[in-house]
């Protein structure tokens, strides 16, 4: 095999590898992460999160309805926000 080729193979490797999310049920939030959106978005109601794994922290991503608004919210493992924006769809 070219040794591009592998090179190129391993690079696509660990990006679908950094950038695969899961899929997780709203009811196996950590405890720590419902506070958080509990307490941002006090009538809020999760309806679907992802989870992914990035240099040894785990980030979850909660589609939040607030209303008649819909939100996305970046969560870490500890339960710190780390981004939050509206959705439209």
């Amino acid at each position: 095999m070219h040794p591009i080729a592998l090179t190129l193979g391993i690079v696509m490797l660990t990006l679908a590898r950094l950038s695969a999310a899961d899929a997780v049920a709203v009811k196996d939030l950590p405890p720590l992460v419902v506070e958080a959106l509990r307490k941002a978005l006090p009538a809020g109601k999760p309806l679907s999160a992802t989870s992914e794994a990035l240099n040894d922290y785990v980030h979850y991503v909660v589609r939040v309805s607030d209303g008649e608004m819909l939100r996305d919210v970046r969560l870490n493992e500890n339960g710190q926000i780390e981004s939050m924006r509206e959705v439209r769809e």
